[in-house]
């Protein structure tokens, strides 16, 4: 865990509320249609987010603030997703800021496809008279939020702008 003045940085996991911390989604963000996708024509079952918030990544390095995490292909995850690759994940503490970086390796000879995403909860307030509204997330440079839509199970082609991005932005205070 990280923790700032004694504090447990991340989310405790607690059941009663969300018991994850900040499960990494790969090889999937989000639900697929009846949890199925085809490759080559061959249907697989892959569950929402994908596995790798489920396995376990080895050390592959760690140095001063920075630790990197390996997952790779195995068996299991062939069998759910017939891609071989590696996914690395460094995280690096520099002052109060954490950086975290994501790298997809793919080791086979076809074209791989994937999406990675985060979803990390964090045990704020950390400081004792802050409240959780005192919190935000901030953002390197503004980006269109965009939506694609589908027709049926399968990607339409078209996008939408996100009509929730005045709801997110207000409920997180985000900075641009």
């Amino acid at each position: 865990m990280i923790r700032i003045r004694k504090k447990e940085f991340l989310w405790h996991a607690d059941g009663a509320f969300w018991a994850r911390h900040s499960p990494v989604l790969f090889p999937t963000v989000g639900r697929l249609v009846e949890d199925t996708y085809l490759v080559d024509g061959k249907p697989f079952h892959l569950g929402q987010h994908g596995f790798a918030r489920d396995r376990v990544f080895h050390v592959t390095e760690q140095e001063g603030q920075s630790i990197t995490l390996r997952l790779e292909s195995d068996l299991d995850s062939l069998a759910i997703y017939p891609f071989q690759f590696a996914l690395e994940i460094t995280y690096q503490i520099e002052g109060a800021t954490i950086h975290v970086g994501y790298h997809v390796i793919n080791l086979d000879d076809k074209t791989m496809y994937f999406s990675i995403g985060a979803h990390p909860a964090f045990n704020v307030p950390f400081v004792q008279g802050e409240v959780f509204e005192d919190y935000y997330l901030e953002f390197g440079a503004e980006e269109q939020l965009d939506s694609l839509t589908l027709s049926g199970p399968y990607l339409s082609g078209e996008k939408k702008e996100n009509s929730r991005r005045e709801e997110i932005t207000a409920k997180l205070r985000v900075v641009w």
